[in-house]
C-alpha cells in the first residue's frame, strides 16, 4: 500500500503540476466572430515561450538530485522537494489571473525544479530498496 502510494502521489503530483502550468499560461481569445462554427477553431491560445521555459527547469532539477543526494540524503531530499513544490504550485495559482507574467514564469519554473527533485529522488531511493518486480508491480497499480 505504501509503494502504491508514493507513486500515485508521484503521478498526480508531476502531472498535474504540466497540467496546472500549461492552464496559467493559455489565453482564451474574446473577439472570435460567433459565426464562425468550425469546431477546430476554439480560441485557446497558449504562451508556447512560457511553458517551454517552464520545462527546461526540469534539467535543472535533476542536476540538483545529482550534486546533493549523497550529501543531503534521499529522504530529507524529497521532503525538502514536494513541500516546495507544493508552496510553489499554491503560489502559482494564486496568482493565475494576475499580468505579472515574470512572476508566473518565477514560479512555474521553481514549481518544476522542485517537482522533478522529488521525483527523481523518489525513484533512486526506491530502485536502491525494491526489486524490478515489485516497483513494476506498484507502478502499474498506480497508473
Amino acid at each position: 500500500v505504501n509503494l502504491w502510494g508514493v507513486f500515485a502521489g508521484y503521478a498526480i503530483g508531476y502531472y498535474g503540476t504540466i497540467i496546472a502550468v500549461a492552464r496559467v499560461f493559455e489565453r482564451v481569445e474574446d473577439d472570435m466572430d460567433s459565426s464562425e462554427t468550425t469546431s477546430n477553431d476554439s480560441g485557446v491560445d497558449f504562451d508556447y515561450s512560457a511553458i517551454f521555459i517552464s520545462s527546461c527547469s526540469e534539467i535543472i532539477g535533476t542536476i540538483i538530485v545529482l550534486l546533493f543526494v549523497d550529501r543531503v540524503g534521499r529522504v530529507p531530499l524529497q521532503v525538502y522537494s514536494y513541500i516546495s513544490s507544493g508552496i510553489c504550485f499554491f503560489v502559482l495559482c494564486f496568482f493565475a489571473t494576475s499580468d505579472k507574467r515574470g512572476l508566473l514564469m518565477f514560479f512555474a519554473f521553481m514549481l518544476r525544479v522542485f517537482e522533478m527533485a522529488g521525483n527523481c529522488a523518489t525513484w533512486l531511493s526506491i530502485t536502491e530498496v525494491l526489486s524490478t518486480e515489485i516497483r513494476s508491480t506498484g507502478h502499474s497499480a498506480a497508473n
